[in-house]
């Protein structure tokens, strides 16, 4: 079967963390096992990316040569910490044993905070095709 994609939206994102969005998201997610997070600053990943991490027990990383990226999956456990607010350290604090799913391209490393950053980068991968 297909997976469900549902959008929840941190209301009050202005007055909290990345974190708290995680949190606002996975509420409600107790009967699953896992979720994929990926911030909204980062490049689309491949759909051949994707399913290698989803095809991995998590939770588990996109790597690039060795450096984690996005996104990234969590399971049952890390959410627990995340919806308790046990968490110290940010998400990343709660992968330290993730496994590492190698990418294929170097773009699940990238952080693309302004509209400069996004052209450049579209510019980028324009000349890729």
């Amino acid at each position: 079967s297909r997976p469900r994609v549902k959008v929840k939206v941190n209301e009050d994102w202005a007055n909290s963390d990345a974190l708290e969005s995680l949190r606002v998201g996975i509420v409600g997610y107790s009967n699953v096992d896992c979720v994929v997070v990926t911030p909204v600053d980062i490049p689309p990943v491949s759909p051949t990316d994707l399913r290698a991490l989803v095809n991995v027990a998590p939770p588990a990383v996109l790597s690039w040569q060795g450096e984690s990226g996005h996104p990234v999956m969590i399971g049952k456990a890390e959410m627990e910490h995340i919806i308790l607010r046990d968490v110290s350290g940010g998400l990343r604090s709660l992968l330290t044993h993730a496994r590492s799913v190698p990418a294929g391209t170097r773009d699940i490393l990238c952080n693309l905070n302004t509209p400069e950053l996004w052209s450049s980068y579209l510019g980028e991968v324009s000349d890729r095709i």
